[in-house]
């Protein structure tokens, strides 16, 4: 039997549950497989309504009205033919001005279904995509005043005791109303205003806990996660991003957390207990003034000490502000994985240094460049307190370069002295070496005469014909982007 024929000999049932697997846009797709599979993805058990599938944000006033228009009769009409009166995995609901004349009966019908079919998770999100591109356009990563939340969540979300996963995107809740939702394992809020006192209630009530994100919350007297009445999380997944905080420090007690994302303000006190073997952190200072972060040096490393990843993430701010502390060589860490986002400035060159003598066993190193130039600290000062002393003055023959890295990737690449300096010194010390991939920026830089992807290219092709490899393993790749 053809590989072709093998899902003809099975049942609609059967392949009904292989379809929700995957998402819902996936699902779609299928129908055009064969006329058997025409009307077969109708039954997935993961719905997914999302208005900015047909929204397309460039086109006029008008069309964008008569999209909106057709996603909400078209969302309406697959609610309406739904057949499958079993239970479903997953319902998704995501529409700007939820509370529109037009918006509202899709409103009324969709949560109702959501509920009445048993979804054991459940996302709604009406936020504003023009939010987001408010902040850009203000070159800032948070909102000087918090949109209202879009809606209030419907009374009878907090009847449906089976639900296990609950994403609400400036949705107005009641948490004395949502704890009583006991099997919730997943919890994300974002674009919503959060006490400390209703974190405390969902951390204290929902004890099956595993992952919780929190994303442009505000009025957060602080971030305090822990457990209650000397009951430890179960917490394996924490994500804090761009929230506004009253007070500038940090408490995490999860014993058992193996992921952090944390992209914020920097404070002066982190208390962080994890996961023995923490599996991954993400660190992103961007969101606060960060000239502060250079005398933070000392807060940093004890972080660092304490998270102690398998895989870590950086920022800019992270390298500029780690040797400013009593510390100014490195510490040693067991990061196997270690991606930094940067602008290969010298100010941030140090911190790179220091990383990569951290990080004796490490085995990848991702170097992304791009990170904003408003990033580049006033005032920075090196370790040696002597501008004539560059980071590049040091040996570039760190023990994890020699012995443990295998892959190294450089993305963004433009053949400027910082950039060209790192890719040869690990063509040239990396013995183990197997893998370097060479990502060329698409940018042309019109402070450097106009240089060009092409230019790039050349650049990097004169450094790879004349570094002689110290690995005979290794494979060099360059990689061009087109958007």
């Amino acid at each position: 039997m053809a590989h072709g024929d093998l899902f003809e000999t099975l049942p609609d049932p059967l392949i009904c549950i292989i379809i929700s697997f995957l998402t819902f846009k996936e699902a779609a797709r299928t129908s055009i497989l064969a006329k058997r599979w025409r009307h077969l993805w109708r039954s997935t058990k993961t719905i997914e309504f999302n208005e900015r599938f047909f929204i397309k944000p460039a086109d006029p006033q008008e069309t964008r009205e008569n999209q909106r228009s057709n996603f909400i009769d078209f969302a309406t009409q697959w609610i309406k033919s739904y057949k499958d009166n079993s239970s479903i995995n997953h319902f998704s609901l995501t529409i700007s001005n939820p509370k529109d004349q037009l918006s509202l009966p899709l409103l009324d019908k969709s949560i109702p279904f959501s509920l009445s079919r048993k979804a054991k998770s459940l996302r709604l999100d009406f936020t504003d995509p023009a939010w987001e591109q408010q902040q850009q356009q203000q070159q800032q990563d948070h909102l000087d005043n918090h949109p209202l939340e879009a809606i209030d969540l419907p009374s009878n979300v907090y009847e449906h005791g089976a639900l296990e996963s609950l994403e609400l995107f400036s949705c107005k809740f009641d948490m004395s109303e949502l704890v009583k939702l006991r099997n919730l394992k997943h919890v994300s809020l974002g674009w919503v205003r959060l006490l400390l006192s209703s974190l405390k209630a969902l951390l204290s009530n929902c004890v099956l806990l595993e992952s919780l994100s929190l994303v442009r919350c505000w009025d957060i007297d602080h971030v305090q996660i822990k457990g209650t009445r000397g009951r430890n999380l179960k917490l394996k997944s924490l994500v804090i991003e761009n929230c506004d905080f009253n007070e500038n420090w940090l408490e995490i007690e999860a014993p058992r957390l193996k992921y952090l994302k944390y992209n914020g303000m920097v404070s002066s006190y982190f208390d962080v207990q994890v996961a023995v073997d923490m599996e991954e952190a993400d660190l992103d200072f961007r969101h606060y003034d960060g000239q502060a972060i250079l005398g933070l040096g000392d807060v940093l490393l004890r972080l660092l000490n304490l998270l102690n990843p398998t895989k870590l993430t950086l920022c800019s701010y992270f390298l500029q502000g780690i040797t400013s502390g009593e510390n100014r060589k490195g510490t040693s860490l067991d990061v196997k994985h270690l991606k930094l986002k940067t602008r290969m400035h010298n100010n941030e060159g140090w911190g790179i240094n220091f990383m990569i003598y951290s990080c004796p066993t490490l085995e990848t190193l991702i170097i992304e460049i791009g990170s904003p130039i408003n990033r580049i600290l006033q005032g920075f000062e090196g370790p040696y307190n002597d501008e004539n002393i560059t980071w590049r003055d040091q040996t570039f023959g760190y023990v994890c370069i020699k012995r443990t890295l295998k892959v190294f990737e450089i993305k963004g690449f433009k053949g400027y002295l910082n950039e060209s300096y790192i890719v040869k010194n690990v063509i040239k010390y990396g013995r183990v070496m197997e893998k370097l991939n060479i990502y060329i920026s698409n940018e042309v830089d019109h402070q450097a005469n106009g240089m060009n992807p092409e230019g790039y290219i050349r650049t990097a092709r004169d450094i790879l014909a004349q570094t002689r490899k110290a690995s005979p393993l290794l494979q060099i790749s360059i990689f061009t982007t087109t958007s």
